[in-house]
């Protein structure tokens, strides 16, 4: 790297967080953001920290960990509903986990530059910036059991206790993120390639990673295990719910996350050539990585349920591999290497035209976008096009091609892909929310016979399924359903639209008129 070795990390951390931000305000929270923020809020109204509830009936299924991350955001910047902010903690997260990221690689390879490109590579994963941008579990359990992994290749390397002791406090984080799904998709693979590469290693330290690794384990579960304490036949049946749920729905074939390299956005040409070339590579390291990418890979296609996100720690080892990879042909460049980097610069280039031709469409065409978003895009764009084919000097020409890759998926985030998704995809209405704050009425019972999780989010407070006629004075009634049977005894005073097809209304009963 050109610049002093002390701005990588500040470097990355601004990539890392510039390519959350072009994504984070595009997309509506989808249903499992929309429990994670409910569950938030309701830790805060009831300042119930411990035992967690969702629209106000008890929710074991997921451990708390991210659910207080998220809370105590809310609860600092006194905002409870704008989607794109409740966000920031997930991305502000995983870009500090590119800065560690690049120092354990660092400490791992004895290489700034493996640990630099790894980390570049990661912080612009199309999965990753994704699911970084995305308030739901995902990113904590697989980063804190990534970062367990790594930390347990460096205590068998270097003894050091403290590696130890850092792993087992990740699989205890890992595990109150979203359970034992980290350590089995992940940590486990990890311990599985030490044994096969480093035996003596894992001989001669067997009891200390055993006891740390109980240790992390009993104290992850230390949240289950007071559920189950005080809930006893209630948290079980969820438990037993949760496990139905593995078995029986998203079930997909063992080749399900084949096509994970296409997630991998502009880096898939980098992603097939690094898996066909250091499948031959002889450092011990590198075969380290290697084989934890392909035991990830088997552990994760092994399980019935099947959703890409689930596929992420995929993306933390093909980053590294690229990593090593991309520095080895860095410093030979052979006619095989030149022939890679030719065919990723002309993909990189088709990219920005079709980027171009989508963009002048939309303005002339279709007029989704004004004209000075319309000029900024499209002069990005043709500056992309200019460092990538105009810009040919010899030395720079590695270097161009790797950065380029990174800068060009950035680029089509910010002028592309949230003009797709609004407006091709029809993802504009949605974004048009409401909340209780923008109803007059406050603090009335909001009762329905019908609505979805989402609307609970959506309307701001807790919705009381309505098994009988209410009692109440005033009510707030969410939805058409059944309203024919509450107008025996109650009267509409006033009806809100705050959204097409969303009515709410509101409820005196008939005496109090």
């Amino acid at each position: 790297m050109a610049w002093n070795e002390k701005y990588d990390k500040y470097i990355l951390f601004l990539i890392s967080l510039a390519a959350f931000l072009s994504v984070i305000w595009v997309r509506e929270a989808d249903i499992m953001e929309v429990r994670n923020f409910i569950t938030a809020r309701e830790m805060l109204k009831n300042n119930s920290w411990w035992i967690t509830t969702l629209n106000g009936n008890l929710r074991f299924e997921k451990p708390p960990l991210p659910t207080w991350i998220t809370a105590l955001w809310m609860k600092s910047l006194s905002n409870q509903s704008m989607e794109s902010i409740l966000r920031m903690p997930n991305s502000i997260f995983a870009s500090v986990f590119i800065v560690y990221f690049y120092s354990q690689i660092k400490e791992i390879f004895k290489n700034r530059n493996i640990a630099f490109l790894s980390a570049f590579v990661l912080a612009t994963n199309f999965m990753f910036i994704k699911l970084g941008a995305e308030n739901t579990w995902d990113i904590y359990v697989y980063i804190f059991s990534f970062l367990a992994g790594l930390n347990y290749f460096l205590f068998l390397e270097n003894k050091k206790l403290k590696n130890i002791v850092i792993f087992s406090i990740f699989v205890a984080l890992s595990i109150l993120s979203k359970g034992p799904v980290g350590l089995y998709s992940t940590i486990i693979p990890a311990i599985f390639v030490s044994i096969v590469i480093s035996k003596e290693k894992v001989k001669k330290n067997w009891k200390c990673i055993t006891i740390f690794l109980i240790l992390g384990i009993l104290i992850g579960s230390s949240w289950g295990v007071s559920m189950y304490f005080t809930f006893g036949e209630e948290f079980l049946r969820t438990l037993k719910k949760e496990k139905d749920t593995w078995a029986n729905s998203h079930i997909k074939g063992p080749l399900f996350y084949v096509d994970y390299i296409i997630y991998s956005g502009t880096w898939l040409v980098f992603s097939i050539a690094s898996l066909f070339y250091e499948r031959k590579n002889k450092s011990e390291k590198s075969r380290a990585f290697y084989l934890w990418h392909i035991f990830v890979f088997i552990f994760i296609s092994l399980v019935q349920m099947k959703k890409k996100r689930y596929g992420l720690p995929l993306y933390f080892t093909e980053s590294v591999l690229i990593g090593i990879f991309l520095e080895r042909i860095s410093v030979k460049l052979d006619s095989s290497s030149q022939k890679i980097l030719k065919i990723q610069k002309y993909i990189l280039l088709f990219i920005i035209i079709l980027s171009i031709l989508f963009l002048s469409y939309s303005f002339f065409v279709e007029n989704y976008i004004n004209n000075y978003f319309f000029i900024v895009a499209i002069i990005v764009n043709l500056l992309m096009f200019y460092y990538l084919y105009f810009y040919k000097r010899e030395e720079k020409y590695f270097k161009n091609i790797v950065i380029g890759t990174g800068l060009v998926l950035l680029t089509f985030n910010l002028t592309v892909a949230w003009v797709g998704d609004r407006y091709y995809l029809k993802n504009a209405e949605s974004l048009k929310k409401f909340y209780l704050e923008d109803i007059l009425v406050k603090d009335l019972p909001i009762v329905s016979s019908e609505f979805l999780i989402e609307d609970v989010w959506k309307i701001g407070g807790e919705i009381k399924k309505m098994e009988e006629i209410p009692t109440d004075e005033r009510i707030l009634y969410f939805g058409d359903k059944n309203l024919e049977k509450l107008l025996i005894n109650y009267d509409i005073v006033r009806t809100y639209n705050p959204k097409e097809n969303i009515k709410i209304y509101e409820l005196y009963r008939k005496e109090k008129i």
